[in-house]
């Protein structure tokens, strides 16, 4: 696209350098630091064992340094990294080492707090959805640096992985989608069709779970126990630890939720729809539920197409795709209409006074 100065217009590559120099010398940098503030890295030191300390942050926490180290992976690939970081990213595949268990688990929110379990909440706990972004992350490490330190790591995951759920029930399944698109990239840069074939029975499992609302009712009760306990534990921690000031996280953004809001939070996750677990993917024909669950699951069927060829599936996301587009979508390509669903309303319910419109549901769109 080239620039027209005479018309106001110009070069999309001109649109995205700009951005492209604030990331790579401010926000990496600056994520980092938040990643370190927030306790996050120190997760791991404390489940490698070269730390003393409590886990912090949410669950899902993980993700968010394996999310930066995809990204600062591709700066790495750039004609002129930034300085100093390949050292950062070298810093925190060490402590993955460390980390990882012999057999390749890696999930330091049940490892710090919970070493004795394991996959047995996956509808609410997000194990897989985690190591989904360390895939990733290795994929892009490797290839934009060519070193396999970081992918060697990923394939012990990996193989875990192919053990564990190749011939698992449907209960089996994550209830954050993520690691469906993560292990086809992953059979695309290996060659090994063990991790394509995983993906797709994921893909091919929900909708499937039996008695489903049960499940996840006991899942939630389950994780809430939990999540009461660990505040217990973090308390006592640092009431033994005065000198280690405790992590407080910003406090949420405000927004406004109409009154029905939680009695429909309570329909879709109770029927499966909050998830997508509310009928088999081939009968899902529009987009419901949390949007970054829908695209993500919607995005790993549509690769899993192209490895396959198959034209039935592709039609159906055709459809989909073009029912979020036309009913389903704000004007800003923004989707995810309903706060605490996080997800879709109706057709055409998009006012912009209550809109979530998550930035993690327009990448997976």
């Amino acid at each position: 696209m080239e620039a027209d100065t005479s018309s106001g217009e110009f070069a999309m590559e001109d649109f995205w350098d700009a951005r492209r120099k604030v990331n790579a010398t401010r926000a990496i940098y600056h994520q980092w630091e938040q990643l370190e503030k927030t306790g996050c890295i120190n997760n791991f030191r404390i489940a490698a064992g070269l730390q003393d300390g409590v886990h912090e942050g949410f669950f899902f926490a993980d993700s968010d340094g394996y999310k930066w180290l995809e990204a600062a992976s591709l700066l790495l690939g750039s004609s002129n990294p930034p300085p100093g970081l390949a050292e950062l990213v070298e810093h925190f595949i060490t402590l993955l080492e460390a980390a990882q268990a012999e057999d390749g688990y890696l999930y330091t929110w049940n490892q710090t707090l919970f070493p004795d379990e394991r996959w047995d909440n996956l509808l609410i706990d997000h194990e897989l959805y985690c190591l989904g972004h360390l895939i990733e992350a290795g994929i892009a490490h490797h290839s934009a640096t060519g070193d396999d330190r970081l992918l060697t790591l990923v394939l012990k995951s990996a193989a875990l992985l192919v053990e564990t759920f190749t011939d698992a029930p449907p209960l089996s399944t994550d209830g954050h989608e993520e690691i469906e698109l993560a292990l086809i990239r992953l059979s695309r840069h290996t060659g090994d069709s063990a991790y394509l074939e995983l993906a797709a029975r994921f893909l091919d499992r929900r909708g499937r779970i039996k008695a489903f609302g049960w499940q996840f009712i006991r899942q939630t009760l389950r994780m809430a126990r939990k999540m009461r306990g660990v505040e217990k534990t973090r308390r006592r921690y640092y009431r033994s630890h005065p000198q280690t000031p405790p992590v407080h996280l910003p406090a949420r953004n405000r927004h406004k939720v109409p009154f029905t809001t939680p009695l429909r939070f309570l329909a879709a996750a109770l029927s499966g729809k909050f998830i997508q677990q509310h009928r088999p993917l081939e009968r899902q024909d529009k987009p419901e539920g949390h949007a970054v669950r829908f695209t993500y699951l919607n995005r790993a069927a549509a690769m899993l197409v192209r490895d396959t060829q198959n034209d039935e599936v592709l039609k159906r996301l055709e459809k989909v795709w073009e029912h979020m587009v036309d009913r389903r979508m704000y004007v800003t390509g923004g989707i995810g209409s309903l706060p605490m669903v996080e997800g879709f309303g109706r057709d055409y319910e998009l006012d912009p006074e209550v809109a979530y419109a998550e930035t993690c549901a327009a990448i997976g769109a």
